[in-house]
């Protein structure tokens, strides 16, 4: 009896070092709200030899575009809300992107992204039909949610992009961290962030056994691949 006392004792102290160890979990950035009229920042300029009088610039190279285009079955745009009650789950089942990818930098490519709104599901289907009534999301009226990038910046090991979001018919400019990885046949695109949808006149209307949240966790997880 006093072994197995030990041993769950042992086992005990492993498990709540191993939590302790892992510390607490990293709160989800928000969304970072921009003016409209944010100015795109320049490049970095890279001083030219000295080329010898009378001889003209050679002109500047011009990179290799490719198109590619977002993979609905092997990407997932989803939402979570953290409640008092638990957690609600949920996302769009149908939605279509374009990637510009320029020199194979995403610093220097762009994406465009379109969300079907009555593609949205959760956990619960009457949530569901509530949040697409005229006196919420009005899928009837604002069919689809646009996303279109300005710029995108390097900003340590992870790129910052930019850009303009469509919702309920309010186009407002935000900022969000996004981990980008550029393969020979293929890009690969994450972020998580937070949003608010006060932005856009939400989240204050809404049916009242079950409003709109004012801010929803967002996961964005996108495979572009080259377009026929």
């Amino acid at each position: 009896m006093i072994r197995l006392f030990l041993h769950a004792l042992c086992v005990g102290l492993l498990v709540l070092g191993l939590a302790c160890s892992q510390g607490p979990q990293e709160p989800v950035p928000p969304a970072r709200f921009l003016p409209s009229g944010s100015p795109v920042a320049a490049p970095p300029a890279h001083p030219e030899p000295p080329r010898p009088p009378g001889v003209p610039a050679p002109p500047a190279p011009t990179p290799p575009r490719a198109a590619f285009a977002v993979q609905q079955h092997t990407s997932r745009i989803t939402w979570e809300l953290l409640e008092d009650a638990g957690r609600k789950k949920g996302g769009f089942n149908r939605f279509r992107g374009d990637v510009d990818l320029v020199g194979g930098d995403p610093s220097r490519s762009s994406l465009k992204l379109e969300i079907d709104v009555e593609s949205l599901y959760s956990d619960d289907p009457a949530r569901t039909s509530r949040w697409l009534a005229p006196d919420a999301l009005d899928a009837g009226r604002f069919p689809t949610v646009v996303f279109e990038s300005t710029e995108v910046l390097l900003v340590q090991d992870r790129y910052e992009v930019r850009g303009d979001l469509t919702l309920h018919g309010v186009r407002r400019r935000f900022a969000v961290p996004v981990s980008v990885q550029v393969q020979p046949l293929r890009v690969l695109a994450e972020a998580e962030f937070s949003l608010d949808l006060r932005e856009f006149g939400l989240g204050k209307s809404g049916p009242s056994e079950d409003p709109l949240p004012a801010e929803v966790v967002l996961r964005v997880q996108l495979e572009a691949t080259p377009a026929p």
